[in-house]
């Protein structure tokens, strides 16, 4: 995974960047052994939506935010307006 996002939404596409900030903002707080790191091409829309479903459960369940009506789909089609509701939240955690 490369170090910086230069592209916000397509960046945060695959879910591992939303999970690396969560586990910043309370360490520990998310099981990588869950978490897919490769995708081939055949796989990767489903790995991916499900890293951001697990990015979104672990916002909700594990560190309280109010993600009403945010789900995986949404992160990784790149709606902008819940992608930044999440990442609001994440801000708030810091």
């Amino acid at each position: 995974m490369p170090g910086t996002i230069s592209r916000l939404y397509s960046d945060l596409r695959d879910g591992l960047y939303l999970l690396k900030i969560e586990d910043e903002v309370r360490n520990g707080v998310v099981n990588w052994s869950r978490v897919h790191k490769s995708f081939d091409k055949w796989t990767r829309h489903m790995k991916c939506m499900e890293n951001c479903s697990y990015a979104i459960e672990i916002g909700k369940d594990k560190l309280g935010y109010s993600l009403v009506g945010i789900n995986g789909a949404n992160i990784f089609e790149m709606d902008r307006t819940r992608t930044l509701a999440i990442l609001w939240q994440l801000m708030r955690g810091f």
